[in-house]
């Protein structure tokens, strides 16, 4: 990935020495180069100011494949216009072209379109490797009540977007509450419960956290909830998270 940085006043994203002559033909890089996340919209200053421009000599320096973000249709528009009047090179198109497959190739997906199913009928199966008496996955649609809980199960900055799709059945009551008591869930005799919990927004080492653990209050709702009824445990996390800590307390008598 190109980065947004400049070599001697040329951006990075525009800089054909280093990307093709020096990356791809001195040292032969065999991979692909991607762009970082609207990173020709920042070859000008300001940015966006002339994205044609932008698009011709970001693809032209050698970038087979672009990260557009939100002007994805500006881009599409642009870059085939260019490529149809020969301003981008169909040369340049045919390098991305191998690069891009040579990899997907070399990962094997087109050996492999369907994932593996090895492992389906470890789901529901306890630590110790016996089957559970009642495996909790997949989910019941029809139930009596169901529990969502957690700090980031009704979120939109933590979750980034919303299961809108997924739907119970019109005799299922689903409540919510954010951070419920034992007691709470004991005496509200729920069917199963969905904990979504994890770590604040992640990009780019922003909330970058040092021990890879789950803030509070996810460790101690987890707890509360999953002891009290079965539940399902949901982790939003931008960075990898240590989950053994909390094997014990959250997951003891669940799936």
């Amino acid at each position: 990935m190109v980065s947004y940085s400049s070599q001697n006043g040329k951006k990075m994203h525009a800089n054909r020495d280093l990307i093709t002559s020096y990356l791809k033909n001195k040292i032969k890089f065999r991979g692909f180069v991607i762009s970082d996340w609207q990173g020709l919209d920042r070859i000008t200053s300001p940015p966006h100011a002339n994205y044609s421009y932008s698009v011709e000599v970001g693809v032209s320096s050698g970038i087979d494949m672009v990260m557009v973000s939100f002007n994805y249709i500006k881009f599409i528009d642009d870059f085939t216009y260019q490529v149809k009047h020969n301003i981008i090179l169909m040369s340049r198109m045919d390098d991305a072209r191998k690069r891009i497959m040579r990899v997907k190739f070399v990962l094997g997906l087109f050996e492999n379109l369907i994932a593996d199913t090895g492992l389906v009928n470890q789901l529901g199966n306890q630590k110790n490797g016996k089957s559970a008496d009642k495996p909790l996955l997949p989910l019941l649609k029809k139930t009596t009540k169901v529990l969502v809980t957690g700090s980031h199960a009704d979120n939109l900055g933590y979750q980034g977007c919303r299961t809108i799709t997924w739907k119970v059945d019109s005799t299922t009551q689903v409540v919510y509450n954010e951070n419920p008591s034992a007691n709470y869930v004991k005496s509200n005799k729920f069917s199963y419960a969905i904990v979504i919990v994890g770590g604040p927004s992640y990009a780019k080492t922003f909330s970058y956290s040092l021990n890879l653990t789950i803030p509070e209050s996810g460790p101690s709702n987890s707890s509360n909830v999953c002891r009290a009824v079965k539940c399902v445990a949901d982790v939003i996390s931008g960075q990898p998270v240590v989950m053994q800590p909390y094997f014990s307390t959250i997951m003891r008598n669940n799936v």
